[in-house]
């Protein structure tokens, strides 16, 4: 049985960290940016963004003076017990952030939209949200909880579209474009940050795809399949080509990294999200037992295979699982041949599962694997036309940075 108490006071301690403490990965992230950028007023900001960590670190307190939206991620073991069950667990939850925010002290952001009422703790109607996930585990190795906050802003920073299958990669990449132009030009998100996308399930699956992808991996951090790794590579030296730096400015630090997370969609969609996170990357995360133990950490470690799973049932035996796609380009390199692409890897795909979920390569999509071969991948879609050549990287920046001069 894990302690009430223990949860509790262990939140307001993450509460603390997360205001205050900059996670080391985003800063070493952010310290790589600096280094390479060579606009006046970005390299400005970047340094000034530097001290201000430090000297919040030292005097213990709120990085920022908009401490944004406090959210709670919590992952259970599959043995985990809470004292007084999981009504308690959200009690103590909106307890921590109501004491965090008199305590660190938090700025009171959370208001009624219709009637601003604000009961000067964060707390209210649906707020802070809590979202939760669970974990296999073996037998005597489940009860435990992980507790992860993030203080994310809760105005701009996030754009949603419903792109279709005929759009490929290139919809993809003119979306996230448009997303992050939009954010520096208007300031709707404040850079450099860990861009998240949400590819695939329905509208809401999506966002929370994105938000999770941007606030639950750390910087360095690659998907596991292998292509959607690429994208994540391609993406961020895209995201850095537009001409922009720290807080809009000219420069080219932008994205500090990209993170992609997908879900099965409606055959006839494949919707996108894109979220900024701070940039500050407020996070925070702490894994509690029932023995007492209690153990921080940066990393929410929150997209673990299981997370990631295809497959109806989960092995009992399994402590880590390999995407389909992975072992069949982990097979394919072994044997020194290039893995197949579009409806080809598709059919490959399918054989490998062995399994009546297989659906046939005109049911089935996949991104290609890397942005230049966006038409091969599609080449099974009857509505999809003829496509012009996809530009070069330096093309579209050289573009984007046209339009924002």
């Amino acid at each position: 049985m894990i302690s009430i108490d223990l949860i509790e006071s262990t939140a307001e301690v993450l509460m603390d960290k997360a205001a205050i403490e900059i996670p080391q990965d985003y800063l070493d992230g952010l310290e790589a940016t600096a280094s390479v950028e060579d606009g006046d007023l970005s390299s400005f900001v970047l340094q000034a963004m530097l001290e201000n960590y430090k000297a919040a670190k030292e005097d213990r307190r709120a990085m920022c003076g908009d401490t944004g939206c406090p959210r709670w991620y919590v992952k259970m073991g599959n043995e985990a017990q809470i004292e007084g069950g999981p009504v308690a667990l959200e009690e103590a939850l909106r307890r921590a952030t109501a004491t965090a925010t008199n305590g660190v002290p938090l700025r009171p952001n959370r208001v009624h939209p219709l009637w601003r009422t604000d009961h000067d703790n964060n707390v209210g109607i649906n707020a802070p949200e809590i979202e939760y996930g669970f974990e296999p585990s073996a037998p005597g190795q489940g009860d435990w909880i992980d507790l992860t906050t993030v203080h994310k802003g809760g105005l701009f920073g996030t754009d949603y579209r419903m792109l279709f299958p005929s759009d490929g990669i290139e919809g993809i990449k003119r979306f996230y474009l448009d997303s992050l132009v939009a954010f520096g030009k208007r300031g709707l998100a404040c850079q450099p940050a860990i861009i998240g996308i949400g590819l695939g399930g329905s509208k809401d699956t999506c966002m929370v795809l994105g938000k999770r992808a941007a606030c639950l991996r750390t910087v360095g951090d690659r998907n596991p399949d292998p292509r959607i790794a690429e994208l994540e590579m391609e993406f961020k030296e895209l995201g850095n080509s537009i001409g922009m730096g720290a807080m809009g400015f000219v420069g080219k630090s932008m994205v500090v990294d990209c993170h992609i997370e997908v879900g099965y969609c409606h055959t006839g969609g494949m919707q996108m999200s894109v979220h900024a996170f701070c940039l500050s990357s407020r996070r925070a995360c702490a894994r509690v037992h029932a023995d007492g133990r209690v153990e921080h950490r940066t990393d929410p470690q929150w997209f673990t295979p299981f997370q990631r799973r295809e497959t109806v049932e989960w092995p009992a035996t399994a402590t880590a699982a390999v995407h389909p796609m992975t072992k069949h380009m982990q097979i394919a390199a072994s044997a020194t041949e290039t893995p197949p692409t579009g409806a080809r890897a598709w059919a490959r795909a399918a054989e490998t599962r062995k399994g009546p979920a297989s659906a046939t390569p005109s049911r089935r999509r996949c991104l290609p694997r890397s942005i230049s071969s966006v038409t091969e991948g599609w080449t099974s879609l009857p509505q999809a036309s003829a496509r012009p050549e996809n530009p070069s990287l330096a093309a579209v920046g050289s573009l984007l940075k046209s339009r924002t001069h």
